[in-house]
């Protein structure tokens, strides 16, 4: 007998927690629902446990939310796609119950279920639902219909598709102000599944319709998907249809709550209306807006003014935005001074180094001496933005150097020169293209051509190596003798108090007698620091400085890049030098000729990409 009941012991054990007193014990079993369906089967799932959830919908709401879930994800233990629809009833039950979390968690579900349905199973199951619910008596059924008609469109049949957009028509109209914001909410999912024709015939109608709404909730709702309505629209329907409502309400809305909403939403509109547009409605009614009675306004105006500068030109940024943004730096509300703190900063490149000077850096002066604690703070934790283009500048260089050719180079020069000449040449040419990389950006490959870059890199790989092949198999390489006089000539400096002054003079006159440019840049120099510029032209860590460049702050990526370049150069002149020592210099002269000989022909084998 044993044996014959323990296969309905899963579904005994769900009814009999369930009716227990203990809420816990009763959450529980729900949350095992996909382990009790793997006990009973799919059949018996289907045949015993979806329908026993069915009636189960008066439970306490963690049990029903909880139980929307667990079946949102329900499919494959009823046995997949095809028996999909057996999950509805209990989802429907739980559209209709007074919790809001509820609901919404049930329709969440009822869109993943949809979602993955048939069509034949969508007309036949889901599409009967959201009408059913549409049509309900209870305002919290209507409510959650109106989140389902986005999955329940698509796939009908023409006949189907109007019935579906006369009911939620009607719902955009509904009594109950909770269904109207419901449907408000959701009109931009369901217009994004729409033929274009019914746009401006119908959904731009039930549009119309929410922003002219006596409840200042639902006003606000319609206005939080303008943006998105924007974009489906032809720019013209977009001018003709949304920005006169939006313009009215940036200056005309007798609740502050919807123009709160207009100035979020305001610059996502500028693409959709274009640039003439902006200039001449969106550009005034920002600034009606950043001018606003209420701070509440304010402060979400100046939450976007880097945003919608970002759309507009300089010049309009100047003369429109800043005059605002001055006033706002002295905002009677200290929560407004701190939104504007918080994003002030961003403007600066809008606005180009002059512009900066001359009127942001008072404003940021201002707010850095605001009485307001948070305003201070604001201001100050942006300057992490300096600290954050340092840090991966400097781990994405030290990276990309460690390694590199360059850093061979350095090492191979060392070897054979005196460090301090090859360290402040291969040195200064990083830094150079550190903060050609950081300044230029995107325009450094237009100010010389990558094509010729890759050229010259390739001739001098091949120039120095065969130069270091020519010394190392020359006798004795003729190195040494250039080693010591140029390191006698760097450190005749540092002997200068022991000398008599018949030796400072000899001196003097030398100097005079060697041509001009080479009193301060030696052939070695020059031959650091060709070699390093030209070989960086184009390397990974001048295009990964670029890009940082584009993302962070420039001063920080530059900052970053240097001191890793430094680290990892002085670690190669250190370690090329101290090699020297140990092997002979013939060695060092053939086996760095061969390397650059290698770089040259990997150099010359590798294509040039634009």
């Amino acid at each position: 007998m044993a044996m014959v009941d323990e296969p309905l012991y899963p579904i005994a054990l769900l009814i009999d927690e369930l009716k227990n007193d203990d809420i816990q014990l009763r959450l529980n079993s729900i949350r095992r629902l996909s382990t009790i369906a793997r006990a009973l089967g799919e059949e018996r799932t289907r045949k015993e446990l979806i329908p026993f959830l069915s009636e189960n919908s008066d439970d306490d709401d963690e049990v029903l939310l909880a139980m929307a879930e667990e079946l949102g994800v329900f499919i494959p233990f009823v046995g997949g796609i095809e028996h999909a629809h057996m999950i509805l009833p209990p989802l429907e039950s739980l559209c209709t119950v007074e919790e809001t979390t509820v609901r919404e968690k049930a329709v969440d579900s009822l869109c993943k279920i949809g979602s993955q349905m048939k069509e034949s199973d969508l007309v036949d199951s889901f599409v009967p639902l959201v009408k059913r619910l549409a049509a309900g008596e209870w305002f919290a059924a209507r409510v959650s219909a109106c989140g389902l008609f986005h999955v329940a469109y698509q796939g009908c049949t023409d006949v189907l598709k109007t019935e579906l957009r006369s009911s939620y028509g009607q719902l955009c109209q509904d009594d109950m102000p909770m269904v109207r914001r419901a449907a408000a909410s959701n009109l931009g999912k369901f217009a994004t599944t729409l033929e274009s024709a019914f746009l401006n015939a119908e959904i731009m109608t039930m549009f119309d319709g929410l922003t002219k709404d006596d409840q200042d909730s639902v006003r606000l709702l319609a206005v939080e998907g303008c943006a998105a309505l924007g974009k489906l629209l032809e720019p013209q329907d977009c001018v003709a249809r949304i920005l006169p409502v939006i313009v009215n309400f940036s200056q005309q809305d007798k609740s502050w709550r919807v123009r709160y909403m207009v100035a979020n939403q305001l610059y996502e509109l500028c693409e959709a209306v274009g640039p003439d547009c902006t200039k001449t409605d969106l550009v005034p009614a920002y600034v009606r807006l950043l001018r606003d009675n209420e701070a509440e306004v304010r402060i979400a105006a100046a939450g976007k003014v880097t945003k919608f500068c970002q759309l507009l030109n300089p010049e309009l940024s100047i003369q429109h935005i800043l005059p605002c943004v001055k006033e706002l730096s002295t905002d009677s509300s200290q929560h407004v001074r701190s939104a504007l703190a918080s994003v002030i900063m961003g403007m600066a490149p809008i606005l180009g180094k002059d512009s900066t000077i001359e009127h942001l850096l008072p404003i940021f002066l201002s707010l850095l001496k605001d009485e307001f604690p948070d305003v201070r703070l604001n201001i100050i934790s942006k300057l992490d933005q300096v600290n954050q283009g340092f840090t991966k500048s400097l781990a994405m260089t030290f990276v990309s150097e460690i390694g590199d050719k360059t850093f061979f180079a350095a090492a191979i020069l060392a070897m054979r020169y005196p460090r301090r000449l090859v360290l402040a040449g291969c040195v200064s040419a990083l830094i150079v293209m550190t903060i050609l990389s950081a300044t230029v950006g995107w325009a450094a490959p237009n100010l010389i051509s990558r094509k010729w870059t890759h050229h010259i890199t390739t001739l001098l790989f091949f120039g120095f190596g065969l130069w270091s092949l020519w010394d190392g198999f020359k006798e004795g390489g003729g190195g040494s003798e250039e080693l010591a006089e140029v390191e006698a000539e760097l450190d005749s400096d540092m002997k200068a108090n022991g000398k008599t002054t018949k030796d400072k003079t000899e001196d003097e006159n030398k100097k005079q007698k060697r041509p001009f440019l080479t009193q301060f840049f030696s052939p070695i120099f020059l031959k650091a620091f060709s070699i390093n510029f030209f070989g960086e032209f184009g390397d990974k860590s001048q295009l990964a400085t670029i890009g940082l460049a584009a993302d962070e702050n420039p001063f920080g990526v530059v900052l970053g890049g240097v001191v890793a370049q430094l680290v990892c150069t002085t670690a190669a002149v250190i370690g090329g030098k101290s090699l020297a020592s140990q092997i002979s210099e013939r060695i060092v002269a053939l086996s760095g000729g061969m390397l650059f000989i290698i770089f040259g022909i990997q150099s010359f084998l590798t294509s040039v990409e634009a």
